[in-house]
Protein backbone atom coordinates (compact mmCIF):
# COMPACT_ATOMS: atom_id res chain seq x y z
CA UNK A 1 0.00 0.00 0.00
CA UNK A 2 1.67 3.26 -1.08
CA UNK A 3 2.08 5.69 1.78
CA UNK A 4 1.55 9.43 1.55
CA UNK A 5 4.42 10.95 -0.44
CA UNK A 6 5.28 7.81 -2.37
CA UNK A 7 5.82 7.94 -6.13
CA UNK A 8 3.76 5.58 -8.32
CA UNK A 9 4.51 4.81 -11.95
CA UNK A 10 1.58 3.83 -14.17
CA UNK A 11 2.30 2.31 -17.60
CA UNK A 12 -0.55 2.18 -20.09
CA UNK A 13 0.32 -0.59 -22.55
CA UNK A 14 -1.07 -0.63 -26.10
CA UNK A 15 -0.24 -2.22 -29.44
CA UNK A 16 -0.42 -0.52 -32.84
CA UNK A 17 0.54 -1.78 -36.29
CA UNK A 18 2.57 -4.64 -34.83
CA UNK A 19 4.40 -2.51 -32.27
CA UNK A 20 4.14 -2.11 -28.51
CA UNK A 21 3.37 1.51 -27.61
CA UNK A 22 3.28 2.68 -24.01
CA UNK A 23 2.35 5.88 -22.22
CA UNK A 24 3.90 6.38 -18.79
CA UNK A 25 2.39 8.53 -16.03
CA UNK A 26 3.57 9.43 -12.52
CA UNK A 27 1.43 10.04 -9.47
CA UNK A 28 2.41 11.22 -5.99
CA UNK A 29 0.33 9.64 -3.25
CA UNK A 30 -1.58 12.22 -1.21
CA UNK A 31 -2.94 9.77 1.35
CA UNK A 32 -2.30 6.09 2.03
CA UNK A 33 -4.05 4.16 -0.72
CA UNK A 34 -3.81 1.10 -2.95
CA UNK A 35 -2.63 0.67 -6.52
CA UNK A 36 -6.03 -0.69 -7.69
CA UNK A 37 -7.63 2.61 -6.67
CA UNK A 38 -5.39 4.34 -9.21
CA UNK A 39 -5.73 1.79 -12.01
CA UNK A 40 -9.52 1.62 -11.64
CA UNK A 41 -9.82 5.40 -11.83
CA UNK A 42 -7.54 5.49 -14.87
CA UNK A 43 -9.34 2.66 -16.67
CA UNK A 44 -12.76 4.17 -15.99
CA UNK A 45 -12.03 7.84 -16.68
CA UNK A 46 -8.87 8.26 -18.78
CA UNK A 47 -8.70 5.26 -21.12
CA UNK A 48 -12.10 5.98 -22.79
CA UNK A 49 -10.96 9.54 -23.56
CA UNK A 50 -7.72 8.29 -25.12
CA UNK A 51 -9.72 5.87 -27.28
CA UNK A 52 -11.75 8.74 -28.77
CA UNK A 53 -8.54 10.01 -30.41
CA UNK A 54 -7.30 6.74 -31.80
CA UNK A 55 -8.05 4.55 -34.79
CA UNK A 56 -9.31 1.06 -34.12
CA UNK A 57 -5.93 -0.46 -34.98
CA UNK A 58 -4.81 0.59 -31.48
CA UNK A 59 -5.46 -2.22 -28.98
CA UNK A 60 -5.42 -1.42 -25.27
CA UNK A 61 -3.88 -4.33 -23.41
CA UNK A 62 -2.78 -3.58 -19.84
CA UNK A 63 -2.21 -1.14 -16.98
CA UNK A 64 0.94 -1.77 -14.96
CA UNK A 65 1.45 0.14 -11.69
CA UNK A 66 4.36 0.09 -9.26
CA UNK A 67 5.51 1.99 -6.20
CA UNK A 68 8.83 3.46 -7.33
CA UNK A 69 10.01 3.63 -3.71
CA UNK A 70 9.11 0.00 -2.91
CA UNK A 71 9.68 -2.54 -5.67
CA UNK A 72 7.52 -5.22 -4.02
CA UNK A 73 4.37 -3.12 -4.50
CA UNK A 74 3.08 -3.78 -8.01
CA UNK A 75 -0.29 -4.32 -9.64
CA UNK A 76 -1.55 -5.06 -13.15
CA UNK A 77 -5.01 -4.54 -14.64
CA UNK A 78 -5.74 -6.14 -18.04
CA UNK A 79 -7.52 -3.91 -20.55
CA UNK A 80 -9.72 -4.62 -23.55
CA UNK A 81 -10.93 -2.57 -26.48
CA UNK A 82 -9.55 -0.48 -29.31
CA UNK A 83 -9.53 3.08 -30.48
CA UNK A 84 -12.89 4.54 -31.52
CA UNK A 85 -12.02 5.89 -34.98
CA UNK A 86 -12.48 3.65 -38.02
CA UNK A 87 -9.10 3.27 -39.71
CA UNK A 88 -9.71 1.79 -43.15
CA UNK A 89 -6.61 2.98 -45.01
CA UNK A 90 -6.38 6.32 -43.21
CA UNK A 91 -4.21 5.35 -40.25
CA UNK A 92 -0.82 7.08 -40.00
CA UNK A 93 2.41 5.37 -38.84
CA UNK A 94 3.25 5.03 -35.17
CA UNK A 95 5.80 7.85 -35.30
CA UNK A 96 2.89 10.27 -35.78
CA UNK A 97 1.04 11.25 -32.61
CA UNK A 98 -1.35 13.71 -31.02
CA UNK A 99 0.42 15.84 -28.41
CA UNK A 100 -0.55 17.36 -25.06
CA UNK A 101 1.78 19.65 -23.12
CA UNK A 102 1.36 19.33 -19.35
CA UNK A 103 2.37 22.41 -17.33
CA UNK A 104 2.85 22.39 -13.59
CA UNK A 105 3.79 24.53 -10.59
CA UNK A 106 7.51 23.78 -10.17
CA UNK A 107 9.95 25.89 -12.19
CA UNK A 108 12.80 23.50 -11.38
CA UNK A 109 11.16 20.68 -13.36
CA UNK A 110 10.64 20.75 -17.13
CA UNK A 111 7.11 20.63 -18.58
CA UNK A 112 5.71 17.24 -19.42
CA UNK A 113 4.28 15.90 -22.67
CA UNK A 114 1.98 13.06 -23.56
CA UNK A 115 1.81 11.75 -27.12
CA UNK A 116 -0.85 9.37 -28.37
CA UNK A 117 -0.52 7.16 -31.44
CA UNK A 118 -3.34 6.06 -33.69
CA UNK A 119 -3.67 9.25 -35.71
CA UNK A 120 -6.14 9.14 -38.57
CA UNK A 121 -5.43 11.08 -41.74
CA UNK A 122 -9.11 12.03 -41.76
CA UNK A 123 -8.56 14.04 -38.57
CA UNK A 124 -6.04 16.38 -40.21
CA UNK A 125 -6.54 19.13 -42.78
CA UNK A 126 -3.69 21.32 -44.09
CA UNK A 127 -1.37 19.78 -41.49
CA UNK A 128 -3.67 20.89 -38.63
CA UNK A 129 -5.70 18.69 -36.30
CA UNK A 130 -9.43 19.13 -36.88
CA UNK A 131 -11.42 20.91 -34.18
CA UNK A 132 -13.28 17.70 -33.28
CA UNK A 133 -10.02 16.02 -32.31
CA UNK A 134 -8.80 19.15 -30.51
CA UNK A 135 -11.96 18.85 -28.39
CA UNK A 136 -11.12 15.21 -27.68
CA UNK A 137 -7.64 16.30 -26.52
CA UNK A 138 -9.10 19.07 -24.35
CA UNK A 139 -11.41 16.55 -22.68
CA UNK A 140 -8.48 14.22 -22.06
CA UNK A 141 -6.31 17.05 -20.75
CA UNK A 142 -9.03 18.11 -18.33
CA UNK A 143 -8.92 14.64 -16.80
CA UNK A 144 -5.13 14.64 -16.45
CA UNK A 145 -4.80 17.96 -14.60
CA UNK A 146 -5.26 18.45 -10.84
CA UNK A 147 -8.05 18.26 -9.92
CA UNK A 148 -9.30 16.23 -12.86
CA UNK A 149 -12.83 16.25 -14.19
CA UNK A 150 -13.41 13.18 -12.02
CA UNK A 151 -11.57 13.71 -8.72
CA UNK A 152 -8.78 11.33 -7.71
CA UNK A 153 -8.26 12.43 -4.13
CA UNK A 154 -5.64 9.85 -3.15
CA UNK A 155 -3.16 10.67 -5.92
CA UNK A 156 -1.78 13.78 -7.64
CA UNK A 157 -0.76 13.52 -11.29
CA UNK A 158 2.81 14.81 -11.46
CA UNK A 159 5.77 15.62 -13.63
CA UNK A 160 8.83 14.22 -11.90
CA UNK A 161 12.34 15.62 -12.00
CA UNK A 162 15.05 13.07 -12.77
CA UNK A 163 18.17 12.59 -10.63
CA UNK A 164 21.56 12.84 -12.31
CA UNK A 165 23.32 9.49 -11.94
CA UNK A 166 26.35 10.14 -14.17
CA UNK A 167 27.52 13.78 -14.29
CA UNK A 168 29.52 14.91 -17.29
CA UNK A 169 33.18 14.71 -16.15
CA UNK A 170 34.04 17.85 -18.12
CA UNK A 171 33.18 20.97 -16.10
CA UNK A 172 30.80 23.29 -17.92
CA UNK A 173 30.16 20.80 -20.72
CA UNK A 174 26.76 20.31 -22.33
CA UNK A 175 24.97 18.16 -21.43
CA UNK A 176 25.92 18.48 -17.79
CA UNK A 177 24.59 15.00 -17.06
CA UNK A 178 25.13 11.85 -19.12
CA UNK A 179 22.62 9.57 -17.41
CA UNK A 180 19.47 10.23 -15.37
CA UNK A 181 17.30 8.03 -13.19
CA UNK A 182 14.07 8.28 -11.24
CA UNK A 183 14.22 9.35 -7.58
CA UNK A 184 14.55 6.39 -5.24
CA UNK A 185 13.09 7.93 -2.08
CA UNK A 186 11.10 10.92 -0.86
CA UNK A 187 14.27 12.88 -0.14
CA UNK A 188 15.22 12.80 -3.83
CA UNK A 189 11.72 13.48 -5.13
CA UNK A 190 11.17 16.80 -6.87
CA UNK A 191 7.90 17.12 -8.73
CA UNK A 192 5.39 19.51 -10.22
CA UNK A 193 1.62 19.38 -9.74
CA UNK A 194 0.05 19.35 -13.22
CA UNK A 195 -2.32 22.31 -13.53
CA UNK A 196 -2.95 22.82 -17.26
CA UNK A 197 -2.95 20.68 -20.41
CA UNK A 198 -2.41 22.31 -23.81
CA UNK A 199 -3.31 20.38 -26.98
CA UNK A 200 -1.03 20.96 -29.96
CA UNK A 201 -2.72 21.94 -33.21
CA UNK A 202 -0.29 19.86 -35.28
CA UNK A 203 0.45 16.17 -34.88
CA UNK A 204 4.01 15.50 -33.79
CA UNK A 205 6.52 13.13 -35.35
CA UNK A 206 9.90 11.67 -34.46
CA UNK A 207 11.51 14.60 -36.29
CA UNK A 208 9.38 17.39 -34.85
CA UNK A 209 9.27 16.31 -31.20
CA UNK A 210 12.65 17.75 -30.31
CA UNK A 211 11.29 21.23 -31.05
CA UNK A 212 8.39 20.93 -28.62
CA UNK A 213 10.12 22.00 -25.40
Amino acid sequence: MPASGDLVELVHEQTYLGQNVNNVYYFVTQAASTLPVLTTWFETNVVPLIKTLQVDDVVHTNLRARNVFLDSETYEEPLTGTGSQASGSSELPSFMAYALRLDHDNGAVRPGFKRYVGVTELGITDALVLSTFITYMVNLGNMLVNPGTVLLAEYAHAIVGRVCETPNPTPGAIPSCLKYRLPENAGELEWGLILTAEPYAQPTSQNSRKWYT
